[in-house]
């Protein structure tokens, strides 16, 4: 994944927290996402238009949480969301 391009959220996505994450009910037509915890933290830091590095470094500052780790585990998320229209991409 392009770790320059901007990133962010779809603004006519439809989306709740729940006990457990996120419910987000994608553009694409598709079955709703549930985004477990942490990766609300993610959908929580898609409001504002960022990069891959930016919201690594972001997620990366919970104690405990390891960089490459961060950033593996969110380009799988970050790649359904953009598959499902959830997130849009930029430069």
């Amino acid at each position: 994944m392009d770790a320059v391009r901007l990133l962010r959220r779809h603004p006519g996505v439809l989306w709740r927290a729940s006990l457990d994450g996120v419910v987000v009910l994608p553009t694409a037509g598709e079955a709703p996402l549930h985004i477990s915890s942490p990766g609300d933290a993610l959908w929580a830091l898609l409001e504002e238009p960022k990069t891959l590095g930016e919201l690594a470094g972001q997620l990366a500052e919970i104690p405990g949480v390891d960089r490459e780790q961060v950033v593996r585990d969110i380009g799988i998320l970050i790649e359904e969301l953009l598959a499902s229209g959830a997130v849009l991409s930029g430069e």
